[in-house]
C-alpha cells in the first residue's frame, strides 16, 4: 500500500453472503485501492438478529476468497468487551458540514464508557451502568474546543435511560429505540 491509496471500509453481517451484498462489494472496491470489510461476530449475530445462518469462520472464509476483498476485520468477538465505534456527518446549506467520532465500549454487560469529537468544535465522555437489566443510570461531560470555551466551562449531564420493552417485533426481538447507534 502506497500514500495515496484509497481504502475503502464497510461491513455487515453477510450472513449468508447474497447477490445484492456481493454486488455491494464490488462497488465499493471500485471507488477504492483497497477493500476492508467488518463482519459480526457470531455473539454480534446473536445479540441484535437472534442467531445466524452462517457460522463465523464460515462467512470469513467466503468474503476471503472473494477477488475484490483486500481486508477483513471482525466486530464484538468478545462478550466481556464490546466495542461501538460510531460516525456521523451532517450537512446543511449555509452551515458548516459537521462530524462526529464517537466510540463507546461496554463491559462485562454492566458498565459502559464513551468518547466523542465533533471536528473543531467539542469533545465529550461518558459513563453509565446497569442498576437493573432495564435501568441504566450515566454522567456526560461536553467540553468546548471553540471560542465559546472563553463563556463556559463545558456542560454537565445525568441521565437515567429505561427500556420500557414495549418495542418488540412479532418475534420478540427489539430493534427499535432499544439498539440506539450511541448506546449498547
Amino acid at each position: 500500500m502506497i500514500e495515496r491509496d484509497r481504502i475503502i471500509v464497510t461491513s455487515g453481517s453477510f450472513d449468508p453472503l447474497s447477490l445484492e451484498e456481493l454486488n455491494f462489494l464490488k462497488k465499493c472496491r471500485r471507488r477504492g485501492d483497497w477493500l476492508v470489510v467488518g463482519i459480526h461476530s457470531d455473539w454480534w449475530m446473536n445479540w441484535s438478529q437472534g442467531g445466524f445462518v452462517q457460522s463465523y469462520n464460515t462467512r470469513r472464509e467466503i468474503l476471503s476468497n472473494i477477488r475484490c476483498v483486500d481486508e477483513i476485520f471482525t466486530f464484538n468477538d468478545n462478550d466481556n468487551l464490546k466495542v461501538k465505534p460510531a460516525f456521523m456527518a451532517k450537512g446543511v446549506q449555509g452551515a458548516p458540514v459537521s462530524l462526529d467520532l464517537t466510540t463507546n465500549v461496554l463491559i462485562n454487560n454492566k458498565f459502559e464508557a464513551g468518547v466523542g469529537y465533533r471536528l473543531g468544535d467539542s469533545v465529550s465522555g461518558l459513563a453509565s451502568f446497569y442498576v437493573t437489566p432495564t435501568l441504566r443510570i450515566g454522567y456526560s461531560y461536553d467540553y468546548t474546543l471553540t471560542n465559546l470555551r472563553k463563556f463556559n466551562s463545558g456542560s454537565h449531564e445525568v441521565f437515567v435511560l429505561f427500556d420500557l420493552g414495549g418495542n418488540k417485533d412479532k418475534d420478540g426481538s427489539g430493534k427499535g429505540y432499544d439498539k440506539s447507534p450511541r448506546f449498547f
